[in-house]
């Protein structure tokens, strides 16, 4: 049997901690020059913009990053609806900072209204981890 998974309420959040070393930043719009996220918020409905950005303490270092999204239950019950293996996305090594837009209605069609955790990853590193909610 499967040791119990932690209750939503304490997976850890957006903050930086001592074991990522950066962060994910949800918002309706990212500023084009910069990639970070203007208009910050965690909820997002059909017809809106869903974007992020994740920010490192240092350059990527790589060409590539995988994002892992996982969904989870009232009860705490974790499923992940998006495979970081079918998610990799091109960075630029030298950067710290990548953004991405997506309309928020795409989402809620792929994996319905909840709450969700985004994870990024640069190889086998958990770089940074954030949530959100998708509503009807």
């Amino acid at each position: 049997r499967a040791p119990p998974v932690a209750p939503a309420a304490a997976l850890p959040t957006a903050l930086p901690t001592a074991e990522l070393s950066g962060t994910v930043i949800f918002g309706y719009e990212l500023n084009q020059s910069t990639n970070e996220v203007v208009d910050v918020a965690t909820t997002f409905s059909p017809g809106q913009i869903f974007a992020h950005s994740i920010k490192l303490a240092e350059p990527f270092g790589v060409d590539r990053i995988e994002e892992e999204v996982i969904r989870v239950a009232g009860d705490g019950t974790l499923t992940v609806v998006q495979e970081r293996t079918d998610e990799v996305v091109p960075v630029q090594p030298e950067l710290d900072i990548v953004g991405f837009r997506v309309q928020a209605t795409t989402l809620v069609q792929l994996w319905g209204p909840g709450d969700y955790i985004l994870r990024a990853y640069r190889g086998v590193e958990l770089l940074a981890e954030g949530r959100f909610t998708l509503t009807e």
